[in-house]
This record gives C-alpha cells, sequence and structure tokens, in this order.
C-alpha cells in the first residue's frame, strides 16, 4: 500500500515501470526490469510496477510467472498514467534521490548501463 510520492523524492533512486499483463512488449521488457532489480536494490534503487488497464488477477499471475517481486501501485483511474504523460507501454521513469526524472523511455539494456554509472 502506499501511493508513488511515498517513494519518489525520498532520497533514493526510484525506477518506475508502467506494464500490463496483457502487453506483449511489457512481457519482453519485464526481465530486464527485474535485472537491475535484482542487481541494485540492495545498492538503494527502488522498482515499482504500475499496472496500466488491468485486472488484479492477471497482475498477479504475470507477476507470478515472471518472477516480479517489486511492489506494484495500483492505479485504477490512471491518475498517474495520465500525470506522467505516457503514451504506450512499458514506460520507464528513472527519478533521482530528489525526485527528478533522470530519465524516461528507456529499454532493456539501456536501463541496465545507465544504472550501472549511477551505483558503480
Amino acid at each position: 500500500e502506499g501511493t508513488l510520492d511515498d517513494f519518489i523524492g525520498q532520497g533514493k533512486y526510484v525506477l518506475v515501470e508502467f506494464w500490463a499483463s496483457w502487453c506483449g512488449p511489457c512481457k519482453q521488457e519485464t526481465p530486464f526490469v527485474v535485472k537491475v532489480y535484482n542487481d541494485f536494490r540492495g545498492k538503494g534503487l527502488i522498482v515499482l510496477g504500475i499496472p496500466v488497464q488491468d485486472k488484479i488477477d492477471g497482475t498477479k499471475k504475470t507477476m507470478a510467472d515472471l518472477g516480479i517481486y517489486y511492489p506494484q501501485i495500483l492505479d485504477p483511474k490512471q491518475e498517474l498514467f495520465n500525470r506522467f504523460d505516457v503514451h504506450g507501454i512499458p514506460h520507464l521513469f528513472l527519478f533521482d534521490p530528489d525526485g527528478q526524472i533522470v530519465k524516461d523511455g528507456m529499454r532493456g539494456e539501456e536501463t541496465d548501463a545507465l544504472l550501472k554509472t549511477i551505483f558503480q
């Protein structure tokens, strides 16, 4: 439970993934997100998922299938989706410890490379 504002700007880097269980490209991107979660959570990275237009059962099943163990923030009214002007999924945002967007729209290895430069 909580809101995105409980995490962003609280002194840690936060990677936010807008995704959905029904989204094929999201299922291709998620292994990269799971990898950076596993690689950098011990160094201070917080990873959050925000399911978009998804049913809770689909979200839970896909989380289990893909090994998603990072927290999810439900956005049933798409307020966060609209707040960050997301036009398609998957869509990733990286926030710095002060809550400023470092980068958005990253994919795959690009996310890993950026986080390596930050945490190493």
